[in-house]
């Protein structure tokens, strides 16, 4: 888990209430979707969830916690689907991404492939492991399988806070039932600091009573998703059927049984090797810009007029943007370059020839 340090910033949800999101890397930028996440948590050696730092290698990884999770506003209850697309999309912007892939699991496949869909001109690929289009109550469960979900419920809202993690570890032995104990009692401490078991239970039932099958099958861009064949969480015919949705997905097909392989799972190394090719197909890099990073187009273009002594209202002016838009593709630049202030960016814009046009 070593490497470049992660910046913590805030955004505003369309209701005004505050997001954490966070940028670590450089490269082209992937964002992890998630409704229940805790950015502060996600990097040192006691990490719960490695696997999005190993896949995000040589990008710029953009992380955020959703509404009533982690940092953001935890005060925040009314979860649902839609609402986690609209974190999503407030992030986004806040960190000035114009073109982007998704990453995510059964916790965020949702509004990732809802996302997806709603902006085809936004997202480059996806990454989909563990995921489903269907909530369980969409897939004519049985009796006893409405039974097991309610007792399941119960048990972590009730328990959530206990200091005897019990309860909590019958939530991490369905989804991880291959994970050592170590790992997932590092992942009920994770999750118990995160959020509550009130907003828990609504998470689960959010996305048990969605279905977005009809938006699934119009996501145009290019799709991998990863499925474990004895996953107990999220069955292995729903894996089938989401790539069946979409449109010209790869489908990879996981031994084991948990929902996403932990470090201990031999299909651990299998999703990062496969999802970092499928995400290298076609990138450009660092696009030639003699930076050593990648520049989204845009990007370039601010750099290229701050290089020429522009302030940011006459970046605006030239390039037809608000000025807040302008100060939002800054944050990105800066992380990229490893600054901390514009005129650190010029230095490194002009050492690297750009800004050659200024009067």
């Amino acid at each position: 888990m070593s490497g470049p340090k992660q910046a913590i910033r805030y955004c505003q949800a369309t209701n005004g209430m505050s997001i954490a999101w966070s940028s670590r890397g450089s490269g082209p930028a992937l964002v992890l979707c998630s409704m229940v996440w805790n950015v502060e948590r996600e990097f040192g050696p006691n990490c719960a969830f490695p696997l999005w730092a190993e896949i995000a290698e040589a990008r710029r990884l953009v992380m955020y916690d959703g509404l009533g999770s982690g940092l953001s506003d935890r005060s925040f209850e009314d979860i649902s689907i839609e609402n986690s697309v609209a974190d999503l999309a407030a992030v986004v912007d806040a960190a000035g991404l114009e073109k982007f892939a998704i990453c995510s699991s059964c916790m965020g496949a949702q509004a990732a492939i809802s996302y997806a869909a709603a902006h085809p001109d936004r997202v480059e690929k996806m990454v989909l492991i563990g995921g489903f289009s269907r909530g369980l109550m969409h897939r004519q469960p049985t009796a006893k399988q409405i039974a097991q979900r309610e007792l399941m419920l119960e048990a972590l809202e009730i328990g959530w806070d206990d200091p005897i993690p019990a309860f909590r570890l019958l939530d991490q032995l369905s989804a991880f039932p291959q994970a050592t104990l170590e790992e997932q009692l590092r992942m009920t401490e994770m999750l118990q600091s995160t959020t509550s078991g009130r907003n828990t239970v609504k998470y689960f039932r959010a996305q048990s009573e969605t279905d977005v099958s009809s938006q699934a099958r119009h996501v145009q861009c290019p799709t991998l998703i990863a499925h474990a064949r004895e996953s107990a969480r999220i069955p292995f015919d729903e894996g089938c059927r989401l790539a069946g949705l979409i449109p010209n997905a790869q489908f990879l097909p996981l031994d084991g049984k948990d929902t996403v392989p932990t470090p201990s799972n031999p299909a651990f190394r299998v999703v990062v090797d496969a999802t970092r090719a499928f995400l290298q197909e076609g990138d450009l890099g660092s696009a030639g810009n003699g930076l050593g990073v990648h520049l989204t187009p845009r990007e370039g273009e601010v750099l290229e007029l701050m290089a020429q002594g522009l302030d940011n209202l006459q970046i605006a002016a030239h390039l037809g943007l608000s000025e807040k838009t302008v100060r939002n593709h800054i944050t990105p630049i800066f992380d990229k370059l490893s600054v901390d202030n514009r005129g650190r960016a010029i230095v490194k814009a002009r050492e690297a020839g750009l800004g050659l046009r200024r009067a």
